[in-house]
């Protein structure tokens, strides 16, 4: 049985996503499941500026995970805040999740797509399920503590190791299924572009000559959901 959110509702606005879902409803509200995803490498990021691409007038700012296929050594966090093992079974509860609202049919929209069927052009996908979350707002982020990376010099970027925190919110058209939403990513470890930028310079002495800086107080955004 899939675990679900109690008492969770719906509170997106974007077009396309919510609204129409709620509009089907018929004025009930929709369940909201909010899971947060392994440690896993990212494929692509649109997280500081949306992909308009294929989309002018509704941007997306999304990202894509590597999730590893056999890896009982994962960890992430059910709908119920339950921490939980292994890839193939998170794999198995968030398509859980999305066949639960196709009306008992297998959902025509698959959350993930399988990375061995790339060709050798994108080998570092083979061994892996890609999933992808998005948005119309930008997630928020956070470092390993679980402080704010907003107006620090740390970016996260592909290649880099991270987690997701993922609102997914049913819907009816298409076969019915789950759309997932990007609420957050939580950077584990620096991968892309080496260390840090503060990692390449040594310490100076206060009489040595320096430029002025300017201090900022850093926000600590502390989530309990990571």
């Amino acid at each position: 049985m899939v675990a679900k959110s109690k008492g969770a509702t719906a509170k997106r606005s974007e077009k396309g996503g919510t609204k129409k879902t709620q509009k089907k409803s018929k004025g009930k509200k929709s369940e909201a499941y909010k899971v947060v995803g392994p440690a896993c490498v990212l494929a692509y990021t649109f997280i500081y500026s949306p992909d308009d691409r294929w989309d002018e007038d509704e941007p997306q700012y999304k990202g894509t995970a590597l999730v590893p296929k056999d890896d009982d050594s994962i960890v992430w966090k059910d709908a119920d805040k339950n921490t939980q093992h292994g890839s193939e079974a998170f794999v198995e509860y968030m398509e859980g999740l999305n066949d639960l609202h196709a009306k008992g049919k297998k959902s025509k929209n698959p959350l993930f797509k399988d990375g061995d069927e790339y060709d050798d052009e994108k080998s570092e996908f083979h061994g892996h399920w890609l999933l992808e979350c998005r948005s119309a707002f930008q997630p928020k982020m956070v470092d390993k503590k679980r402080n704010s990376l907003e107006d620090t010099d740390t970016r996260i970027m592909a290649g880099d190791l991270a987690k997701f925190r993922i609102t997914m919110i049913p819907y009816d058209g298409f076969g019915g299924g789950v759309t997932r939403y990007l609420d957050a990513v939580q950077l584990i470890e620096k991968r892309n572009g080496g260390s840090d930028a503060a990692d390449d310079f040594d310490d100076e002495d206060d009489d040595e000559e320096t430029n002025d800086e300017e201090e900022d107080d850093d926000e600590e955004t502390n989530d309990e959901d990571f």
